[in-house]
This record gives C-alpha cells, sequence and structure tokens, in this order.
C-alpha cells in the first residue's frame, strides 16, 4: 500500500529498518548534529535579513536607470544598509561564527562516511553568506564613490544582483543536501520509543510541517489550486493534531523551569503558529490586490516572503522554530527541522525615460537579466568563484551525441516529496540544462491524480522558462501512470527529431499501479522509434524494480537507480543515448 508524504517524512526522521545496524549513541554525533541544524538556520537567518538590503538596492538601481539623462543630473544613487550598520554588533553576533568554530573543532567525531560531505556543505554555506555580505558592501560603495556616473546601464550593479540570486538558490540547495545527510546520520545513531510522548508529539507536529513547506513551494509557483490544496491539508492536520494533544503528550516530563518551554505550551504554540500560517495562505487566493512595488515580482513571491513565511521561520518566530524548541527540551534525541530561505529575484529595470527636450537622446532599452547565465560568472573580477555543488567526478559532456527530444515523465505524487526524490530530480535536470545545446528540446509531463503537460517541448535556449517549470513542481496526491504514459508519448510523437535522441524518461518511486494496458502501450511506442527509460528513486524492494526493470525492457531504454552520487551522471548519459544497463 502506498506510503503518503507524512509518513514517509516521519519514518525518514524516527526509524530506520529493522535489519539496520546501529552506531553507539555518541553524545558527541548527538550534539553536533543539532549544531549542523542550527548552523543551517542561522544561515537562512542571515541571508533573510540580507535579502531585504538587496531588494532596496534594486529599487535604487531600477529608478536611477528609468530616469532620463536630465534626471539623472539631479539625482544621487544612494544605496546603504542602514539597518545592517545600526545593528551591526546584534547582527554579527547573530552570523554563526562561533557555531562554525564549534563545528570545525568537533566534526572529527562525525562518521568518516558523511564528514566530508558535510564539511564540504559546512563550507560551501560559509562562503555563500560572506559573499552575500561582501555583494552588499560592493553596492553601497559603488554608490558612495558614484561609480555609476561612469556606468549608464549600470552592468557591474546588476551583475552583483544577479549573482546573489544564484547564491540564493544555492544556499537552498546545500540546505537539503546537507539536511539528507543529516537525517541518514540520524537514522544510525538512534533508537528510541516510537510511543515516547515527546517522540509521539513531535511526529503529530512534523504532519503540520509538511503540508506547510507544500504550500511554501506552491506559492512559488503562482499557483492558487496548489496553494489551495495544500493549505487545505494543512487545515485538516492543524484539526487532527489539535484534538490529539493531550493524548500525545500524556506522560511527557517537563525538562526545562521555564514555563514557556513546557511541552504543552510548545506544542499549542506550534498548532497555533501553524493556523496564523493557514490564514495568511488563504489570502493568497482571496485577493487580487498586493502592494504595487510587488507588482514585478508577483503575487506568490509577495505573499512567500512578506505573508506567510514569517509563519514558518525563526524571523517571525514561527512554527520551526517552536518545533526545535521542543526537540531541545525533550528527554531523547530527536532530529530538528531546517527552516526555507527567503526567496530572491532580480527585477530589471524598464526604459529609461526620455527628456522633452528635443537635444535629449534616450538611451536603449536596458538588456533583460538572465539569472541562469549570469551563474557562472564571476561577482566581480576581483572575487573568488562562488562554491558549486557538482559532483566530484568528472561528467560526460553532449559533444557529438544526437540531438534531444526528451520529455520528462515525473511521478510528483506525495511520496515523492523527501529529498532523495523530487528534489534530487531537479536539482539534476538543471545542471544537465546547463550542457544542453539550441538544437536539444525537453518537455515535463506529470502524473499525480490527472496528467497534464506542465512544460511542452522547448528548445533548452529558453533556460529562465524550464527553470521556472522545474522549480514549480510540487508533490501531492496519488499516481496515475497509465494517463501520464499516454500523454508524454503524445508529447513525444508530435516534436519527433529524425535521427535523434526520442526518449520518455519515467521518474517514480515505484509506488503505481501496472495496468495490463501499459505494457502493451510502450511496446507499440518502442516500434516507432520513440524510447523509454525508467529512473527509480527509494529503497530497493525486489517487487518494485522488477516490474519497472520490465517497463523499460519493453521501451528499450535503461532502468537507474538513481541515488544522490549517480543522479547528474545518469541523467546526462540518458541524453547521450547511452544504451547500457545498470550504473
Amino acid at each position: 500500500m502506498k506510503k503518503n508524504a507524512i509518513t514517509l517524512l516521519v519514518s525518514l526522521i524516527l526509524s530506520i529498518p529493522l535489519t539496520a545496524q546501529k552506531a553507539p549513541d555518541d553524545p558527541c554525533v548527538r550534539e553536533l548534529m543539532g549544531h549542523y541544524i542550527d548552523y543551517i538556520n542561522d544561515n537562512i537567518y542571515a541571508i533573510g535579513i540580507y535579502h531585504e538590503q538587496l531588494e532596496l538596492a534594486n529599487r535604487k538601481l531600477n529608478e536611477y536607470y528609468e530616469a532620463s539623462p536630465l534626471e539623472r543630473q539631479r539625482m544621487v544613487l544612494s544605496i546603504t544598509f542602514q539597518e545592517i550598520r545600526t545593528n551591526r554588533r546584534a547582527f554579527e553576533a547573530m552570523l554563526p561564527t562561533q557555531r562554525y568554530a564549534v563545528i570545525k573543532s568537533k566534526e572529527g567525531c562525525i562518521p568518516e562516511k558523511y564528514r566530508a560531505d558535510l564539511q564540504k556543505y559546512t563550507d560551501q554555506m560559509k562562503d555563500i553568506v560572506d559573499e552575500l555580505a561582501k555583494i552588499l558592501g560592493n553596492l553601497e560603495q559603488y554608490a558612495g564613490l558614484a561609480n555609476y556616473r561612469q556606468e549608464p546601464k549600470l552592468k557591474t550593479a546588476y551583475k552583483w544582483l544577479s549573482r546573489a540570486y544564484v547564491l540564493y538558490h544555492d544556499l537552498s540547495v546545500i540546505k537539503d543536501a546537507m539536511y539528507y545527510e543529516l537525517n541518514k546520520l540520524y537514522r544510525e545513531q538512534q533508537n528510541i520509543d516510537p510511543e515516547n510522548p515527546y517522540a509521539r508529539s513531535t511526529r503529530a507536529l512534523m504532519s503540520i510541517i509538511v503540508p506547510a513547506r507544500a504550500v511554501l513551494k506552491a506559492l512559488k509557483t503562482d499557483n492558487a489550486r496548489q496553494v489551495a490544496n495544500n493549505a487545505n491539508r494543512l487545515k485538516m492536520a492543524i484539526d487532527r493534531v489539535e484534538l490529539q494533544q493531550a493524548a500525545n503528550l500524556k506522560g511527557a516530563k517537563v525538562i526545562s523551569s521555564d514555563p514557556m518551554s513546557h511541552p504543552d505550551r510548545l506544542y499549542a504554540y506550534v498548532v497555533g503558529v501553524a493556523k496564523d500560517f493557514y490564514a495568511a495562505s488563504q489570502e493568497f487566493g482571496g485577493t487580487t490586490s498586493f502592494p504595487t512595488e510587488y507588482e514585478q515580482y508577483g503575487k506568490g513571491y509577495y505573499f512567500y516572503n512578506n505573508r506567510v513565511l514569517s509563519h514558518y521561520n525563526r524571523l517571525g518566530d514561527g512554527m520551526i522554530y517552536r518545533y526545535n524548541r521542543m526537540v531541545a527540551v525533550a528527554d531523547v534525541t530527536l532530529l530538528k527541522m531546517v527552516e526555507e530561505p527567503t526567496w530572491f529575484k532580480v527585477i530589471s529595470p524598464k526604459p529609461q525615460r526620455t527628456d522633452p527636450e528635443p537635444e535629449a537622446v534616450a538611451e536603449a532599452d536596458p538588456e533583460p537579466i538572465d539569472t541562469t547565465e549570469i551563474a557562472t560568472a564571476d561577482a566581480s573580477p576581483d572575487e573568488p568563484p562562488a562554491p558549486e555543488i557538482k559532483p566530484e567526478e568528472p561528467l560526460p559532456t553532449l559533444e557529438g551525441a544526437a540531438p534531444n527530444n526528451l520529455v520528462f515523465l515525473l511521478d510528483v505524487s506525495s511520496s515523492m516529496e523527501d529529498p532523495d526524490k523530487l528534489p534530487l530530480l531537479k536539482q539534476s535536470f538543471k545542471y544537465l540544462l546547463g550542457l544542453m545545446r539550441p538544437q536539444d528540446r525537453v518537455a515535463i509531463v506529470t502524473y499525480s491524480g490527472n496528467a497534464r503537460v506542465v512544460l511542452p517541448s522547448t528548445s533548452s535556449s529558453e533556460k529562465n522558462r524550464i527553470i521556472q517549470a522545474i522549480d514549480g513542481l510540487t508533490s501531492e496526491g496519488k499516481s496515475d501512470a497509465l494517463e501520464g504514459v499516454i500523454l508524454a508519448y503524445r508529447v513525444a510523437g508530435k516534436n519527433f527529431i529524425e535521427e535523434g535522441n526520442n526518449r520518455i524518461i519515467l521518474a517514480s518511486d515505484g509506488y503505481f499501479r501496472i495496468p495490463d494496458a501499459l505494457p502493451r502501450l510502450v511496446k507499440d511506442k518502442t516500434n516507432q522509434d520513440i524510447l523509454m527509460s525508467v529512473f527509480f528513486f527509494g529503497e530497493e524492494e525486489a517487487r518494485i524494480t522488477d516490474r519497472l526493470t520490465r517497463l523499460a525492457d519493453l521501451g528499450q531504454g535503461n532502468f537507474k537507480h538513481i541515488r544522490t552520487d549517480n543522479a547528474t551522471r545518469l541523467l546526462i548519459e540518458e541524453a547521450k543515448a547511452v544504451q547500457q544497463r545498470g550504473d
């Protein structure tokens, strides 16, 4: 029977297979896991403060850019980060400098198989926050020294903003990868009674956090239906968990003398903040108006950053902060949760205004800022390159490969929400996109309930459009593979490339029914030179992998078991039409 997202997430955090051999409960490891989570959340807190300052700089740059030549002569571009400067001591105290030092001094107690990745992610996260701080300083100096007078199009400043966009994205990716490793380590280290009151109550609160996080992801798509669906899931979870408070906390020991840290208060606080979160998400579908300065950003962007996220993160004393407080006072070792970072966009300026005087000449329209292309550019000539998340081994390229007509058929059912499933595929997909050529085309079809085309067949040169579609993918509902396969073959056939790599990549954890009509359909379409490979995510189970392998065989494609260490390489191989079994 298919597991739902809540069950999967809880089992990931609180249980392991019965056959697994647990490592001894090491107090050093236990303490360091807490430091790692706090370190992630401290950095998310820091870039949340930077976010507001960068938005302000973007607006002021646009105001100056859009001004006519005569207006510019009378203008002074002022970019000062008064909030950070005024509260510099307090702000610097909030940066995880000391926690970073503690982690570095104790990371030797982390088991060797996890140590290298956690060390790498820790350093990358520090580099990102440091570089964002440097960008803020560069922008302030750029304005203070009037360097903008020598740059009519302000290219240097916009390049820094675009670099900041990339860094926000990278930190989000690193956060997920780091938490995935900590989850695996936690599962090896801990063996607690599932009926312990703290384990039971935090498991219940997790059933609230999962749909709340799904609401945040849906807001990034500006999809009112997805926001509403996930908000409804959240409301049902809130009602259920609130009724179960007494039963879930029965027998919970009070560890802290602080009345505000008593388990019943913390539990009730998480539920109360979740209600505020739900109310804010309901506003998204019920209003068409929001501040005019956010019109270019979009409604979802405004609600994500300004109305909803504060009820989730520490910056607004939200549910994750209170959940982690409850974990901290528990009488058993539980794993804290990570927050979600702010969403940063770069808004391009409108064309420069013209002066009424006949001799005034208006400049050309601004060149659009392609934040995906800036990713590999230096933040400035004297700045070090940003940390990148790339596999350590040399990866193949698409040089000499046939043109691609790829249709990604993605299982976006609720069981695909785990970090090592759909989020992992999205990350690898973006890397592949950077290698693709203009002649390569991609489409995205999803199946969860009703199948739908999320992205029609699109040239890889339209990177912004493709990335927007990738970022908009969320997990929800149940799988209906047959309808999805039919639609995927229709898209592939419509965009068939002669002598090209016409291929469907079905990505799933295998929890779907294979009706009799499905194998016949795959075999028939294979005869039309449209192949189908299968990417499998999750724990290997013979009953699942055997039938998926047979499906890939019928499609004359490859069956691949996707993990964090091979996802990018295997995806590139599919784009090169490599026909070999296994990985």
